[in-house]
């Protein structure tokens, strides 16, 4: 009885690893229904870059104040760039073009989302804005989009000034064994973002950003990734805030000094 309650268990967790396996881009990816069009950009204050018909992001730029820079958000999951208008409206006063980069298959762009497509999406993007823009260049990545900017660095050939990695993680496996200690992460896992082989050899100020109370990426990956960073850097941690709102625990003159700091 007990040798076939063990060949039953084997059996089970055999297709619970084969489940995950097959599924696990549906759980790593969550780009929502939500098509963005130019009348949706528009209420959020923002335009389809570099063009409405082939639309790799969305765009603000600074109306009062000369443009000292372009950054490139690469935004967290779950739902397209165009939420996330919050990014332009503090970094443009500050003088900064914004890019807020879409991925494939979110925000209705044709593709389905993997490391592979997102990241080489990622250095067309950084590239078009290197050629149409004189002033330096500065990626921002929040969560998944961490990932993405640290990976998209290391295989850019245009000049990055400076990074900035909101939650990120260390390795992707790292939050998701935390999350499912009973699978075999590294044996599953088709997308790394192996942010810290990513980030070796960077020689640009790297901001790191973590959050004390983060339950999503806790905060250990990310010190684990600022750690292991051997160039300049500089790191925040956000006490009191979570993962999902920790733009709600700062103001507009945190992100002055994020920003100086990645661009002295």
């Amino acid at each position: 009885m007990f040798i076939r309650l063990g060949i039953y268990l084997i059996i089970a967790y055999a297709c619970l690893l084969t489940a995950v396996f097959l599924m696990q881009r549906k759980l790593l990816y969550y780009p929502g229904e939500f098509d963005t069009t130019p009348q949706l950009a528009e209420q959020h204050r923002l335009q389809l870059w570099p063009a409405a018909s082939n639309f790799h992001g969305l765009f603000s730029e600074p109306s009062t104040v000369p443009v000292i820079g372009t950054v490139i958000i690469f935004h967290g999951n779950g739902g397209p760039a165009v939420f996330r208008q919050y990014y332009a409206d503090a970094l443009t006063p500050l003088g900064y073009r914004v890019i807020l980069a879409e991925y494939p298959g979110y925000g209705g762009r044709p593709g389905k989302p993997a490391e592979k497509t997102l990241v080489a999406d990622a250095v067309e993007t950084i590239e078009q804005a290197f050629k149409l823009y004189d002033e330096p260049i500065y990626l921002l990545g929040e969560s998944l989009g961490s990932g993405v900017a640290a990976a998209a660095s290391a295989h850019t050939g245009a000049a990055v000034d400076g990074l900035i990695l909101i939650t990120p993680w260390d390795r992707l496996s790292s939050p998701a064994q935390h999350h499912y200690p009973y699978l075999p992460i590294n044996w599953l896992l088709l997308d790394e973002y192996d942010s810290i082989s990513n980030l070796d050899g960077y020689t640009g100020p790297v901001a790191v950003v973590v959050a004390d109370k983060d339950q999503i990426i806790p905060k250990q990956f990310g010190l684990n990734l600022y750690n292991s960073i051997q160039g300049p850097k500089q790191l925040w941690q956000l006490a009191d805030a979570n993962h999902n709102d920790w733009h709600s625990h700062i103001d507009q003159d945190w992100w002055k000094q994020l920003m100086q700091y990645v661009s002295d």
